[in-house]
């Protein structure tokens, strides 16, 4: 079995001896001072200072949660460590939380309850998890806990980072200054993979994952802290550190021509692991519809938060720290397109926690443009018969009748219709009759019809008071009749002389 471990190559000298129980080695190898605070990182220790093994680290996952590794709170003979053991009085002895300082700063803590898996196997290290709950709440921010169907955060080449005080190379003395590390997560396929680049049978796929390898790893000290992946602008949980090879992060492993196995990590995205977690702790996330928020339109925030639980909700919809809405679900406009923080409190009276706290980056997209206008509908071969054929005028005709009784067009529809008719004469009879024009065309009579379904229909076309006066004084008159015939989008336009005479 490997041994339990966090690394980060860094030289620092000491020496520092190996539980009793296990092979593998827990410590940050290759890693570099911290390039952000870490407010939920815990320093723990349960054992005086003169006591190395003591050294675990944990995360903080709700106000009075902590998340370590389960061979942390195991004694040598396998038992649970008593919540005494965390709670030594000597400040430098303090487990501690939100410090870059393993021995001072951030808020000293005092626990009062160790709670194991109950699935742990001291031999294995499955299952390797445990809870630490602290006698009153801390004022720091938590860190996110993934989701069980975020495998997104968590998949293969996904590049975690790692942080913790732990050794940074095999045989050195756990560090005070904290150190953090990036690395790739790796499949199932390649940790379950055979010696000496993978763990075998060593490693269990439904409680375990891995990530690194090579000369960056984690290293004794180091277990029970977090292996963390980015979620937008802030990082998730998604593991905590468990084991890995003696000489943590160096290529060689078990001689010096081989390469080093990954370091593993609990697995917290695993179903049954999650849901452990979430029912002892308060736990609150959220979620989007539409799952991408669209700039200018409504979003609907929907909290949710651990079974069992009964919070109130508060929200910080635009990300400037201060809460502005309230309730379960909230809905919000998000004014444009870009990044946005969106922060999610849930207070646990019932439970004894102050709260949970998650703050996520949303990316905020533009909205799609609008659907062009749908094209006109197409004429059919019925429609185009009827118009062209639904038209029927007399082309010839007494002056007398064009007078009295106007002109009389008959047409016929296959469907709902509409006809709008122009008589004109031209220009040469404008002038003849002096209808004026002033060399144009003179319209003498308009008018439209309409037939609600299909049928025939008759349009009468009546001459004004000027042209029935002026036809008096004539023998006889050519006139031009324009008809245009609508049926849903068809239309069609005929025209037809006539020609009048006494």
């Amino acid at each position: 079995m490997g041994s339990p471990r966090i690394v980060v190559l860094a030289v620092l000298a000491g020496l520092l001896a190996l539980p009793a129980r296990a092979a593998a080695e827990p410590r940050i190898i290759n890693g570099s001072l911290p390039s952000q605070a870490w407010p939920a990182q815990v320093s723990l220790h349960h054992g005086f200072l003169i006591s190395p093994s003591g050294y675990c680290a944990g995360t903080l996952v709700s106000a009075r949660w902590i998340l370590t590794a389960g061979h942390c709170v195991t004694n040598n003979t396998g038992n649970i460590r008593t919540s005494d053991d965390w709670n030594y009085t000597a400040d430098a002895a303090r487990s501690r939380v939100g410090s870059i300082s393993r021995l001072s700063g951030g808020t000293a803590i005092t626990v009062d309850q160790v709670v194991r898996h109950e699935d742990y196997n001291d031999t294995t290290l499955d299952h390797d998890l445990a809870l630490l709950h602290l006698a009153s709440a801390v004022p720091e921010e938590p860190l996110r806990l993934i989701g069980s169907a975020e495998d997104s955060l968590w998949g293969p080449g996904v590049q975690a980072t790692v942080i913790g005080w732990g050794v940074t190379q095999s045989g050195a003395q756990n560090n005070d200054q904290l150190l953090e590390a990036k690395m790739p997560m790796l499949s199932d396929a390649t940790c379950a993979g055979p010696q000496p680049t993978g763990w075998s049978s060593e490693f269990t796929a439904t409680s375990m994952v891995c990530a690194g390898g090579g000369n960056t790893d984690t290293c004794r000290g180091d277990s029970g802290g977090p292996l963390m992946t980015p979620h937008g602008d802030r990082f998730a949980l998604v593991g905590v550190t468990s084991f890995g090879t003696a000489d943590c992060g160096t290529a060689g492993y078990p001689g010096p021509t081989k390469p080093s196995r990954p370091g593993v990590y609990t697995r917290l995205a695993a179903a049954s692991i999650n849901a452990w977690v979430r029912a002892r702790v308060p736990t609150v996330s959220f979620t989007t519809s539409p799952a991408i928020p669209l700039a200018g339109q409504p979003t609907t925030l929907t909290a949710t938060t651990s079974a069992g639980f009964t919070p109130s909700v508060l929200w910080d919809t635009n990300g400037d720290g201060s809460l502005d809405a309230s309730g379960q679900s909230v809905t919000v406009t998000f004014p444009s397109v870009g990044t946005t923080v969106v922060g999610v409190k849930a207070d646990f009276p019932d439970a004894g926690d102050s709260s949970a706290l998650v703050r996520d980056a949303l990316t905020v997209a533009a909205p799609p443009p609008p659907p062009p206008p749908p094209p006109p509908p197409p004429v059919t071969t019925t429609v185009a018969k009827m118009l062209t054929n639904g038209v029927g005028v007399t082309n010839q005709m007494k002056l007398v009748t064009l007078r009295v009784n106007g002109v009389r067009v008959r047409y016929t529809c296959e469907r709902a219709c509409t006809i709008k008719g122009v008589l004109t004469v031209g220009p040469v009879s404008a002038k003849r009759l002096k209808l004026g024009g002033k060399g144009k065309a003179v319209t003498v009579a308009i008018g439209t019809a309409r037939l609600l379904k299909s049928g025939t229909g008759t349009l009468t076309l009546k001459l004004t008071k000027k042209a029935k006066a002026a036809l008096r004084t004539t023998a006889r008159v050519t006139l031009s009749l324009r008809t245009e015939l609508r049926a849903g989008g068809a239309a069609i336009v005929k025209k037809s002389p006539i020609s009048a005479r006494r």
